[in-house]
């Protein structure tokens, strides 16, 4: 019982595949941007870790510092964004479809909306 368990669930993932869903990362301003940033300073901190100098924590400090900048800015852009659409919400709704179409476009390589 437990062979054919393992071939039905081994079968149904190569068949349908399997979504991996990472919390907190679903957000709209989470871009290739942030991406980026956090590479950044994972790769500071494994060189930081690799050989304790303090030029290697200042680089270190200096990334973790951009990460923590470019969250809070597009987090404000987002934000910013959101609460103009809620303002008025007959003229923000043309807003919001532009917005929504310039996101969609830039996940498809086409125009950037700023976000």
């Amino acid at each position: 019982m437990k062979g054919w368990e393992q071939l039905v669930q081994t079968t149904a993932s190569k068949v349908i595949g399997k979504k991996l869903v990472v919390c907190n990362r679903s957000v709209k301003w989470w871009d290739e941007q942030v991406k980026e940033a956090i590479r950044a300073r994972r790769k500071a901190h494994v060189r930081y870790t690799s050989r304790t100098t303090s030029t290697g924590w200042e680089e270190y400090a200096i990334a973790r510092k951009k990460v923590v900048d470019t969250v809070e800015k597009k987090k404000r852009i987002w934000k910013y964004v959101v609460n103009k659409t809620n303002e008025d919400f007959e003229g923000g709704m043309k807003q919001m479809w532009v917005g929504i179409k310039g996101i969609l476009g830039k996940q498809a390589g086409e125009a950037d909306t700023g976000i």
